[in-house]
């Protein structure tokens, strides 16, 4: 799991491949797996590999452009019907939309999160767009795909001392 943490990148651009259902089905485990409070699990996952949808999703935002080329799409929403600790929801969505992205790397897959929630724009931009229930607040949207370069998902070494305060 290390080499997958070590390794994620953000990448922008992707080729034409197609992610196969069974890895879709294992970045929505992935998602799901995530701690949330009191185990609300107030979530609920939109995957989209219409291309026409995603490249509509491209024009959320002047930083949408990744979607150009992503084969597929994952929008981890709020889901307001199941929250029972409110204070939390937006940590457990990041921790979900985290492992998503984790796992991409484990799949052999790139991926690139665009800010969503809580820009208000491009919340309502997706759900106008997909036509969501008024309980569903899209958190993030995640960009997927296989990269054009082998070596895009690469360690870089981020650690820095000075980041670390000790209490001993």
């Amino acid at each position: 799991m290390l080499d997958a943490i070590k390794n994620r990148r953000s990448v922008r651009v992707f080729n034409s491949k197609k992610v196969e259902e069974e890895k879709i089905n294992e970045l929505l485990k992935a998602g799901m797996q995530a701690p949330s409070a009191k185990n609300q699990q107030a979530w609920k996952f939109i995957v989209i590999t219409s291309k026409d949808i995603i490249v509509e999703i491209a024009n959320m935002s002047k930083y949408s452009k990744p979607c150009l080329t992503a084969s597929l799409v994952i929008i981890p929403c709020i889901d307001k019907n199941k929250i029972t600790t409110p204070n939390y929801v937006e940590q457990d969505l990041a921790l979900a939309s985290e492992n998503i992205m984790l796992e991409a790397v484990n799949q052999g897959l790139s991926s690139v999160i665009l800010g969503t929630y809580p820009d208000k724009d491009r919340v309502n931009f997706l759900i106008k767009l997909l036509k969501l229930d008024s309980n569903l607040v899209p958190f993030s949207t995640i960009c997927l795909g296989y990269s054009l370069n082998d070596d895009d998902n690469h360690y870089i070494d981020r650690f820095n001392k000075d980041n670390i305060i000790r209490i001993d």
